[in-house]
């Protein structure tokens, strides 16, 4: 960012021309308003901006021929792309003669909406309410006061007035102005398409009486604020448990569909999953692999490691399975498919432009 001397300037005068009208008869003053936004480019409306200035003024001077008010002159308000990446903003102001009063620009890097709403309203609202603070002071200065009732003491050849605080403009200089200071730099937006790829492992219940660890990986591809993926997902056997019948363990292997919505650091996901349950250690009660099919939710929170492009995920995953596989040879609960199965992930998750 960058900005005039004068900006500066009318900035450290706004304290000291809002003190001098703090107390003051009410003036209002009526402004005109040349809004002009570059095609293609997202921002703030022409009722916003004047909406922003009215909440700082505590009225609306851009009100045109519905504000009975004394007129100061023209803004003209122009934002357009200077060249590729590089957003400008140009504020100038008209006196009521035509005489301009002042001209000056930022510029903003990249020329995204939200670049284009933090200069509009942070800079072009401050300059505008300041100008009009300032014009405030100068007509109140200028107006004619009310002639006080002098009284004349014995003995003295001039009345004593109880003068108006407003009627001098402060004579001393200002204190020296501090060396600008840029605005902090914007956190880096997300590109609008971008490829994802993540991998998370997941603690999960997903046969009862069993606890499992599984691993994932994923990739695809988010439109704003929507994306569609796919993922991988394994469950290696963890041991055995033994029955009259045989040893059982079992694994899974299966491939999940994910449609998600985002927003900020939260991300929703519905997710249709199908795969197969192996059971390694086979005995004569069960078979070597089973169908298995769910569908469910994924809710997660993405944290920026080094945003826009690395976030660390911590996510929940509820399903419920589609005619869940159970065995019970002669009454014994050997193995049964939990529903609903849930697990809690832990990994990364990066986002490369496209």
């Amino acid at each position: 960012m960058r900005w005039t001397a004068r900006s500066t300037v009318v900035a450290a005068l706004l304290a000291v021309a809002r003190e001098a009208t703090a107390q003051a008869p009410p003036l209002a003053l009526a402004a005109e308003l040349d809004y002009q936004v570059a095609a293609g480019l997202t921002c703030p409306t022409v009722e916003e901006l004047r909406a922003d200035l009215a909440k700082e003024m505590k009225y609306d001077a851009f009100a045109g021929d519905g504000v009975q008010g004394v007129p100061v002159g023209r803004f003209h308000v122009i934002v357009s792309r200077r060249s590729a990446g590089v957003l400008l903003i140009r504020l100038s102001f008209d006196d009521p003669s035509g005489k301009e009063i002042f001209d000056t620009d930022f510029e903003g890097t990249p020329p995204t909406a939200r670049t284009c709403n933090h200069l509009v309203r942070k800079h072009v609202v401050t300059d505008l309410a300041t100008e009009l603070t300032l014009q405030m002071a100068r007509r109140l200065r200028e107006a004619p006061h009310n002639t006080a009732t002098c009284s004349m003491p014995t003995g003295t050849s001039q009345p004593q007035c109880s003068d108006s605080r407003f009627s001098v403009w402060p004579t001393e200089p200002l204190p020296p102005l501090e060396k600008p200071k840029p605005d902090p730099p914007l956190p880096p937006e997300s590109a609008p398409i971008a490829l994802r790829l993540g991998v998370t492992v997941w603690p999960e219940l997903i046969a009862n009486g069993w606890g499992s660890f599984g691993v994932s990986v994923e990739a695809g591809v988010r439109y704003h604020a929507v994306s569609l993926g796919v993922e991988a997902h394994g469950d290696p056997p963890l041991g055995s448990d033994v029955y009259p019948i045989g040893a059982v363990s079992f694994g899974r292997v299966s491939g999940a569909l994910l449609l998600c919505g985002h927003w900020r650091w939260f991300t929703g996901c519905g997710v249709g999953d199908a795969g197969r349950f192996f059971f390694p250690d086979h005995i004569q009660a069960l078979p070597a692999s089973v169908l298995y099919g769910a569908i469910g939710v994924r809710t997660s929170l993405e944290f920026p490691v080094a945003p826009p492009r690395v976030f660390l995920r911590v996510g929940l995953d509820v399903r419920a399975p589609i005619h869940p596989a159970s065995y019970k040879p002669e009454g014994v609960n050997i193995f049964e498919v939990a529903g609903p199965s849930v697990g809690l992930g832990f990994g990364l998750v990066t986002e490369l432009p496209l």
